[in-house]
């Protein structure tokens, strides 16, 4: 359901927006955002011949009416879109499940980074002959963690401020957890700063959980 202050904002638009049968103009270039407002890091251009490019990929485009877009992709392939102009003044574009599908596949991706991060964390304390003997969950909430601490460890040891942090520098700005077994981080599950969007290494594993039944699932594994 589209929020109240979008239809006003949609329905307040200047006239340089709406061409004279009530369909916006979009020619130019946008920057994709959720439906919150907040940047994807997703450009999309529209040229007046009814071409578009997304990204790198091109096709065409037909606004239907004021609401609802028409994709299609150099295969062929057609797609329509609700859609919303966020802000025409910073030139932001919300397009329903193509915002959503570009959000979630970020998040999987920095779910995989955090992998990444934790995996070299891992080979980094190995080198001083600590390793994660024990299965290990790791969380943003550190009052969930289970077997966080090496058993040949210092006592002040924190993996992901002293380790992973330095591979994934942005790992304070969303929730997470790190499970680690055979001494490898085999699953990560990280929670957008919205909280309502959660991407996982190996997706399809937590497909439709929560991010609590993620963390409960992998805190059966141990106990």
């Amino acid at each position: 359901m589209k929020k109240f202050a979008a239809i006003c904002l949609l329905c307040a638009m200047s006239a340089s927006v709406l061409t004279s049968c009530g369909k916006p103009n979009l020619e130019g270039k946008w920057t994709l955002c959720n439906v919150k407002g907040e940047k994807l890091d997703y450009s999309i251009r529209f040229k007046d011949d009814g071409t578009v490019k997304i990204d790198d990929e091109k096709g065409k485009y037909e606004v239907v009416d004021k609401d609802t877009i028409k994709i299609i992709n150099i295969y062929g392939e057609k797609y329509e879109f609700d859609f919303e102009i966020i802000d025409e003044d910073e030139q932001l574009i919300y397009m329903g499940e193509f915002s959503d599908q570009i959000e979630r596949n970020a998040i999987n991706s920095w779910a995989s980074t955090l992998r990444n991060a934790a995996n070299a964390a891992i080979t980094e304390i190995g080198e001083e002959d600590i390793y994660y003997k024990d299965k290990a969950v790791i969380c943003s909430d550190s009052d969930k963690n289970i077997n966080p601490v090496p058993e040949n460890a210092r006592a002040d040891f924190d993996f992901v401020q002293d380790f992973v942090k330095p591979f994934f520098n942005i790992v304070d700005d969303y929730e997470y957890i790190i499970y680690i077994e055979d001494n490898v981080c085999q699953y990560t599950a990280i929670k957008n700063p919205s909280g309502d969007i959660i991407g996982t290494y190996l997706a399809d594993e937590f497909d439709g959980m929560t991010f609590n039944e993620i963390y409960e699932e992998l805190k059966g594994r141990i106990e």
